[in-house]
């Protein structure tokens, strides 16, 4: 299954933006995995991993800050094509 993860911080003020893409692209791509990550948890992080926003798809950073929806869907929809 692909994984999308969001991790966000709750003071950043792009981190709301990049919670309305996570939302967006979970509609969007019913048959993947959204995840919105607290940095603030104690987590296991993907070497990349140091600032919010950050997006992951499968484990490997595809975005440090937020990317553009066309963008997104664009890395998602490869994804989903064995890309």
């Amino acid at each position: 299954m692909i994984r999308l993860c969001v991790y966000v911080e709750r003071d950043c003020w792009n981190c709301q933006e990049a919670r309305a893409l996570a939302q967006e692209m979970a509609e969007a791509f019913p048959q993947i995995h959204v995840a919105l990550v607290e940095m603030a948890q104690d987590v296991d992080r993907p070497d990349g991993v140091f600032a919010a926003p950050t997006f992951t798809l499968n484990g490997r950073v595809i975005s440090l800050g937020n990317p553009t929806r066309e963008a997104l869907r664009r890395r998602i929809e490869r994804s989903l094509n064995g890309g």
